[in-house]
């Protein structure tokens, strides 16, 4: 599937979010900073992912999520691999930058 994307996308850098079964992400800009969102639309909780981002947006610093109780949890960044402090129910997400 990634490869078909790789090429709908005709050599325009995307980004992705991979290690869950529906994970959605969005990456959004205001032309000077990015942000990065990155929905689980599974009813499967996930604890740990690995998002790549646009090359315009360089890296992934820090990520948050939020829980479906409205609290905002820290997650752990190494690299491209995103750990969260608690498991991701369906519909909750996690903001990187």
């Amino acid at each position: 599937m990634t490869k078909a994307i790789d090429w709908l996308a005709r050599g325009r850098s995307l980004g992705r979010a991979e290690g869950g079964p529906w994970l959605v992400p969005q990456f959004l800009t205001d032309g000077a900073d990015w942000r990065g969102v990155v929905w689980n639309a599974s009813p499967d909780e996930i604890g740990e992912f690995t998002v790549r981002v646009p090359e315009a947006m360089g890296g992934v610093r820090e990520a948050m999520q939020l829980t479906a109780a409205g609290a905002f949890l820290a997650a752990e960044v190494e690299g491209n691999r995103v750990r969260t402090a608690e498991a991701v129910g369906q519909w909750e997400f996690v903001v990187v930058k």
